[in-house]
């Protein structure tokens, strides 16, 4: 099984590779220019995946619903978001980045929220 994490960042990735092929211009990077964006942008990833992790951990005893936590946080790990959108930025530009990183914010969320509730429900076994 594929971790969460990693999916997402796969996706990430392939929207970026998408978003671009579709409008090439000369100026832009080329496959092997996106993996090594990608892989620059691996510890900013990392840092806010750990960031949102522990927002998650310190919450799961609560009631707090699930969506709530979720985007309590995102918005605590805003930083560590920034921080991803200005690697990016640097290879792809950062109009491009924000849509990027955009769209991983929607699929963190989303996966915060079933993360949440498959260990609540572990924990109520």
């Amino acid at each position: 099984r594929v971790p969460i994490c990693l999916m997402k960042w796969m996706v990430g990735v392939a929207l970026l590779a998408g978003g671009l092929s579709g409008d090439a211009r000369a100026d832009e990077p080329d496959l092997g220019q996106l993996r090594a964006i990608g892989a620059q942008a691996v510890p900013a990833r990392d840092a806010w995946d750990q960031c949102t992790a522990s927002v998650v951990r310190a919450e799961l005893g609560s009631k707090t619903p699930a969506e709530d936590v979720a985007e309590e946080a995102l918005r605590r790990c805003i930083d560590r978001e920034g921080r991803l959108i200005s690697v990016l930025a640097r290879g792809i530009g950062r109009q491009k980045a924000r849509t990027v990183v955009g769209e991983l914010r929607n699929l963190q969320r989303e996966s915060l929220i079933s993360v949440i509730e498959e260990l609540r429900q572990k924990e109520r076994r």
